[in-house]
């Protein structure tokens, strides 16, 4: 689900350093975790190490904002299995300073004929006078400047034009989203919502317009807000508190008061996607028949035996038939003891959890986003009375039978980092999620810490000074408490 394209018109000499020197930003980023790591342990330095990084980051924005205004949120090949970490950066990097010639020759060789494209045709102003028939402008790839769509953007809407009109429709006649149609609009949309999100995250700039545009795209609830309050780590219920998933996206992240800004996936049909997406996947099916079959959910062995049940099962079915095994899923014994690894159950709260990232990637402005699930077990009506009503005739005999039943509260989450791994760089991080449980505030020791002070009263800045340091060892509490010292 990604593209790759050149891109002639963009400057951007500081991320070829970036590919150029990718061992050397490695170290860079190594040397300056382990000056935190240091400074955490003997509690000082830390603003030396945060300004190394906020200099490089304040460096690099500039670059890495015009390059994302200009890309596709599509990379082909990015979520092969076969890459490691740093080929995926390689990859992006090419990507930033290629796509947009990529796009253009994909677009010449694709579509020439439709568009009149000959040798002697000046195939820029070809394209800049037709995007601006889907209202678009890209005169940025002929002129240069900031663009105010980029080619990804006019791409995917040319796919959707030139796909309906190969289609022949009468005209009533409405379109399927199937094959290359709803390809195109599933891409025109995930394109728009990228555009968008990209013009926030590097300025910082919430505008009306800006967030009105998200919603018509399919992004809803766009806030800033705070990962404690996005993952309920206060809500009470246990079965919708995911706060066990807070750490998914890096120590960046966990935590608690970290500022983000997040919006809510909206469009029925990316929802509907992302959800068969989990469903389908073979480790979500393990999880849902060890949570019906097994007995005792703190016995290994049992969870064991009922997931290696189920995916033999799935094995099984055939290879179109709804919920078979992924081309890429590998060997029994392989995908078994992953699933170990991220299904756990807590006996105290009844609670089971599976944190994991589906197999399958429905959504491109999304790709290998992580889903975090809780099921909880309870027991159903009798259901002896309703196969009574159901069979009249027949005679039912036995004695009370109650099914059981699970609940389930999923958040499924992604942070927008086109960079991936420059995720830095931007103005704060970003996460699209989708859940069905509701997101509930949190109480911030933070702001009880700056209230005391202000207050100046010194028991309970000490009291919130060290709950902070017991979650995080951060900064803040350290210094809270020192000033409760000299007082």
């Amino acid at each position: 689900m990604d593209y790759i394209d050149e891109a002639d018109q963009i400057d951007l000499a500081s991320l070829r350093e970036v590919d150029d020197n990718i061992e050397e930003l490695k170290n860079i980023d190594n040397n300056i975790e382990e000056s935190n790591v240091w400074a955490k342990r003997i509690g000082y330095g830390i603003p030396v190490a945060y300004a190394t990084k906020e200099a490089a980051r304040l460096t690099l924005q500039p670059a890495v904002q015009r390059a994302g205004a200009k890309v596709s949120i599509i990379i082909d090949d990015y979520y092969n299995p076969k890459l490691g970490k740093w080929e995926k950066v390689k990859m992006t990097a090419n990507h930033f300073y290629n796509n947009e010639a990529d796009e253009i020759s994909s677009m010449v060789k694709k579509y020439g004929d439709e568009l009149g494209i000959s040798k002697d045709t000046n195939v820029k102003d070809v394209l800049i006078k037709k995007a601006k028939e889907y209202r678009m402008d890209i005169s940025h790839i002929k002129k240069g400047g900031n663009p105010k769509n980029n080619m990804g953007q006019f791409r995917a809407a040319l796919d959707e034009d030139i796909a309906v009109r190969r289609l022949s429709l009468a005209p009533e006649e409405t379109p399927s989203l199937r094959g290359k149609y709803g390809k195109a609009v599933k891409n025109l949309r995930s394109e728009n919502q990228w555009k968008g999100l990209n013009d926030i995250l590097y300025d910082g700039k919430v505008t009306p317009e800006r967030v009105q545009n998200l919603r018509k795209n399919g992004l809803s609830n766009f806030e800033k807000t705070k990962m404690g309050n996005l993952f309920s780590v206060n809500n009470t219920n246990a079965l919708k508190n995911h706060g066990n998933a807070l750490g998914v996206w890096g120590h960046q992240l966990n935590h608690i008061d970290v500022p983000i800004t997040a919006a809510r996936i909206s469009n029925s049909t990316d929802m509907h996607n992302m959800r068969r997406a989990v469903t389908k996947d073979h480790i979500q099916q393990m999880a849902e028949h060890v949570m019906y079959k097994v007995d005792d959910l703190t016995d290994s062995k049992q969870i064991k035996a009922a997931a290696t049940e189920r995916f033999k099962g799935l094995q099984r079915l055939p290879k179109k038939k709804y919920g078979s095994l992924h081309s890429q899923v590998g060997m029994i014994d392989d995908e078994v003891a992953r699933f170990m690894k991220v299904f756990k159950y807590n006996p105290s709260s009844g609670i089971a959890t599976l944190n994991f990232s589906p197999i399958r990637k429905p959504v491109p402005l999304i790709g290998g986003f992580n889903a975090n699930i809780n099921y909880e077990r309870y027991v159903g009506k009798d259901i002896i009375p309703i196969m009574q009503r159901k069979f009249p005739d027949a005679k039912i005999i036995g004695s009370p039978l109650y099914p059981r039943k699970i609940k389930k509260s999923y958040l499924y989450t992604d942070v927008l980092d086109i960079g991936k791994g420059a995720r830095w760089v931007q103005k704060s991080p970003h996460i699209t999620y989708m859940t069905n449980t509701e997101v509930l505030p949190y109480k911030s020791y933070r702001k009880s810490l700056k209230a005391a002070i202000k207050a100046r009263e010194w028991d309970r800045v000490a009291a919130s000074a060290v709950k902070i340091i017991k979650k995080t060892g951060r900064l803040a509490g350290r210094i809270a408490l020192g000033r409760f010292v000299r007082i």
